[in-house]
């Protein structure tokens, strides 16, 4: 699977199970926390799948500095991603932070000792996608 189809994965699956335990978790205001930063990750990943290849901006910076006497390459690539409208996508080192995050939060929902099995389910979940995230972030 590609790289944006994983995080673009990950992301739906986690706002997904966020949603549900922020409208249906029984785990007190420390569980709505998590959840609210389980979503905030989602969202950043699936903003994230937006990110344009890193050949169509090579390709655009390099008819830039053609055109504009100058600029720098450096230059070039930054105008070349504002003018395609896409950012620069997540790294790794990001994805990797957010798993062990994800696995951390989800640790400490577990360890509380969950009176719904549906909580207990989603940190189950989480935990599992925190730690594929760890795994293919390396």
């Amino acid at each position: 699977m590609e790289w944006n189809e994983c995080l673009n994965d990950w992301g739906t699956r986690l706002r997904g199970l966020a949603q549900g335990g922020l409208h249906y978790g029984g785990d007190g205001e420390t569980g709505l926390v998590r959840y609210r930063r389980v979503r905030e990750i989602a969202l950043q990943m699936m903003d994230s799948t937006d990110c344009v290849d890193d050949g169509e901006v090579t390709e655009m910076a390099c008819k830039l500095q053609k055109r504009v006497t100058g600029m720098t390459e450096e230059q070039a690539g930054s105008l070349a991603r504002e003018l395609l409208g896409k950012k620069a996508g997540v790294t790794e080192e990001q994805v990797h932070a957010w798993g062990a995050e994800l696995v951390e939060m989800a640790d400490t929902g577990l360890a509380e000792g969950l009176e719904s099995p549906f909580d207990l389910d989603r940190y189950q979940v989480v935990r599992q996608l925190g730690e594929k995230m760890q795994a293919l972030a390396r």
